[in-house]
């Protein structure tokens, strides 16, 4: 039995992960399963707020399982470029709690969702940099990485 197709998308807050997922879906007709944070958010935000959920192998390893069942893509949505990043926050977070917390993450965040890139096992995988590029370029390789 063939598999179901998974998109799931991972990364900082305000890096357009969610602009791109909307865009996606719309592109694809809703046709093809989407997630907004995963495994990887678990994992990164767990270790940068210091929860005990559970440990970052933990999470890797339910990703893991995951393979079991669908046929997973993963995108890790980043902004290489931290004043781009920094604008974004301050132009996009209402609340002046949430801002201070995305600004004092920002680049600790990257870091380790680019850290995660790298130790999943997930085959289909892309790093998307959204720094300086247009949704519409992001949204056309994001489509032609997922085969639709």
């Amino acid at each position: 039995m063939k598999k179901p197709k998974i998109v799931i998308f991972e990364g900082p807050d305000k890096v357009g992960k969610t602009t791109l997922l909307n865009k996606y879906r719309k592109a694809t007709d809703y046709q093809v399963y989407t997630i907004d944070r995963f495994f990887a958010s678990g994992g990164v935000y767990d270790l940068l707020f210091g929860r005990k959920n559970k440990c970052w192998c933990e999470y890797l390893q339910e990703e893991q399982e995951c393979l079991a069942t669908f046929n997973p893509f993963l995108v890790v949505v980043v902004c290489s470029s931290m004043a781009a990043l920094y604008e974004r926050i301050i132009a996009g977070e209402k609340d002046d709690t949430e801002k201070t917390i995305a600004l004092s993450f920002m680049e600790t965040a990257h870091f380790a969702f680019k850290s995660w890139y790298k130790e999943s096992k997930i085959e289909n995988k892309l790093l998307l940099d959204t720094a300086n590029r247009t949704v519409v370029d992001c949204l056309d390789e994001l489509l032609k990485f997922t085969n639709v």
